[in-house]
């Protein structure tokens, strides 16, 4: 006998119903969208959780409001490929033995989910995404902690605290979306800056920690949370950067995202069109992230998003355009903000990047 699905919204028949026939059809899809106005529990059928044909499953059961997922004891998923997880609560020892009832998983994602510690031992899994809202849960209500054992992993999307990777094994990562949070708890700090000093060495230790992890990366985005941009692109942000493109040979793109919102302090950098640039030598404005004078960065895709032609922000360029002798390619996302200046300096900015020097002859620059 399959129990019924076990609601209080009014549609429970008809869902077990309709449930039970696509199993019996030997359904390969399902796919569960179902806002809800309040918390609910919901306990699907157990075939639900042992169809041998079901290779795509999509559980989105909540909005604002999560639902707690109830699995069965049984489970026996052997040609899942993709898992989806939505608005939803789940109970952390299930969790982490559903995992291993999925032999073929090639893709899971975790969104806006509540759940405690969470691991996953995969050799088939290639895709793994875990973000969320911080309208709607802080990081510690999230997850404890995450242990992802994955060596055939090609892409990893996550946004969390670095304390919270507690384990990371994935030898043949290709591309990473990292957003590294601060906050931890709701009225905690919300910036690097506002940190207690044993707690900035904490977080700063558990960062460099989780870099390691990234050797083998070829394609990297980082968040502006991870580097803490606190005045654009200042040098201690700027070297960060580099001293992470110098650990991790295989980087061939970064994307780099500036976003005013997570600052503490708000930016004052000078504008280029202010002053004459450049008005110092390159090498010693950067020489603290340089191993060498003329060290060749491996990067051929370099991204800003958000330019506000700083001064700052043309020195990070031109780091890249003097050094990066295989850069193929400078993408420029500008912040269009309304201000009655912006095309002035748009155009004087483009005009100060046409003069820097430049290692590799095939780089173009795309602005939008």
């Amino acid at each position: 006998m399959v129990d019924p699905l076990n609601t209080d919204i009014g549609i429970a028949d008809a869902l077990n119903t309709w449930i039970l026939y696509a199993v019996k059809r030997e359904v390969k899809e399902l796919v569960f969208v179902i806002g809800v106005n309040k918390s609910q529990s919901f306990e699907f059928p157990e075939c639900v959780f042992n169809c041998e044909s079901l290779t795509d499953l999509h559980l989105y059961l909540g909005s604002m409001y999560r639902s707690t997922l109830c699995l069965p004891e049984s489970i026996h998923l052997p040609n899942l490929k993709s898992l989806k997880f939505e608005a939803l609560r789940l109970y952390e020892d299930l969790m982490n033995d559903f995992f291993t009832c999925c032999p073929a998983l090639e893709s899971v994602t975790i969104r806006n989910c509540i759940m405690g510690d969470l691991q996953i031992v995969s050799h088939s899994l290639k895709h793994f995404t875990m973000v969320y809202s911080s309208f709607n849960a802080t990081v510690s209500e999230v997850a404890n902690s995450v242990l992802l054992f994955a060596p055939n992993l090609e892409s990893f999307d996550i946004k969390c605290h670095p304390t919270q990777l507690f384990g990371l094994f994935l030898k043949s990562l290709v591309k990473a979306d990292v957003e590294m949070v601060v906050q931890e708890k709701r009225n905690s700090p919300y910036t690097y800056s506002e940190l207690p000093g044993k707690a900035k060495d904490m977080f700063a230790k558990a960062m460099m920690l989780m870099l390691e992890k990234f050797r083998s990366v070829k394609d990297l985005t980082l968040s502006s949370r991870f580097i803490q941009l606190r005045t654009y692109l200042s040098k201690d942000c700027a070297q960060a950067i580099l001293y992470l493109l110098r650990i991790s040979p295989k980087i061939e793109s970064l994307s780099v995202r500036i976003d005013k919102d997570c600052l503490a302090e708000q930016p004052t950098g000078t504008y280029c069109d202010e002053i004459n640039f450049p008005s110092e030598n390159i090498e010693e404005y950067w020489k603290p992230g340089l191993t060498s004078q003329y060290e060749p960065l491996h990067l051929k895709v370099v991204e800003l998003v958000d330019v506000n032609g700083s001064v700052d922000e043309l020195r990070f360029i031109e780091v890249f355009l003097k050094y990066a002798v295989r850069l193929e390619k400078l993408v420029l996302y500008w912040n269009w903000d309304g201000s009655d200046n912006l095309m002035d300096r748009v155009m004087k900015f483009d005009e100060k990047l046409r003069s820097l020097p430049k290692a590799s002859s095939r780089v173009s620059t795309l602005f939008y």
